[in-house]
């Protein structure tokens, strides 16, 4: 028999109202349960379609990058090792990679036996280089590029044309050059480090589509790739002298 049952009414008012509040915090715990898992696999979802969307070009392993040489036969890649080949004349190779969205970092680590006649820089994607024309180091003013002489510290724009020198921001042999390219900003900007020291020269309005491209001039200067990626967190400051492209 249920003892229940000989319970005044006024308790069994008390019994259910307990109950009611009981179920209502449960229902209240699990709603918040539930948008708790909604805006985690929202956050989920994001971070696949920004790593997917932002940069499919961009390499999985660093030995698959994909490259352009000009003029041809002027380099060997062995791995992530760049090294230039033949006689004495600007040669440039160029990362297939287009650069559109987000935040890419870039680093070399100049050969040990490499002189220090090595540029790093970056170049438009929508235009087409040759030969007798190359967007690095040659000295034709005509190329829009901007870009890091790794000897002198100098940066350069439209190719040799406009000089910007920091004797502080030489690199050497075995030293690491990064390229930092924020599609992201407005404008967008390309900062360099050296040893993750931040060069105090920066290039602002960069074009909407960018390739990373390297000019050498002697027979023998290598330069490993030993990062190429998108990241989530710019390393450089705004304390920077600012060029526009």
């Amino acid at each position: 028999m249920d003892d229940s049952t000989d319970l005044p009414m006024s308790q069994h008012q008390i019994l259910k109202e307990q109950l009611k509040e009981r179920i209502a915090l449960l229902e209240q715990t699990v709603a918040s349960q539930a948008a708790v898992i909604t805006q985690l696999q929202t956050e989920i979802s994001n971070a696949k379609n920004h790593s997917s969307s932002v940069q499919e070009g961009i390499p999985q392993r660093l030995d698959t990058f994909k490259y352009e040489v000009l003029p041809v036969n002027t380099f060997t890649v062995s791995g992530t090792t760049i090294t230039r080949v033949g006689n004495r004349l600007w040669s440039s190779i160029f990362l297939d990679h287009p650069i559109t969205k987000g935040i890419c970092r870039c680093s070399f680590e100049i050969g040990e036996k490499s002189s220090t006649w090595i540029y790093f820089g970056i170049v438009d994607s929508s235009l087409t280089y040759t030969h007798n024309r190359q967007p690095l180091g040659n000295g034709d003013r005509d190329v829009v590029s901007c870009g890091y002489r790794a000897g002198t510290g100098e940066m350069f724009h439209k190719n040799q044309s406009e000089f910007f020198r920091n004797k502080d921001e030489i690199a050497k042999q075995g030293d690491i050059v990064t390229m930092e390219l924020n599609m992201d900003t407005h404008p967008h900007t390309l900062h360099y480090f050296v040893n993750k020291r931040q060069c105090r020269n920066a290039f602002l309005r960069i074009p909407d589509t960018v390739k990373i491209g390297l000019t050498f001039y002697y027979h023998g200067d290598s330069v490993k790739l030993t990062s190429f990626g998108l990241v989530d967190t710019p390393m450089a400051t705004s304390e920077s002298l600012d060029y526009p492209w």
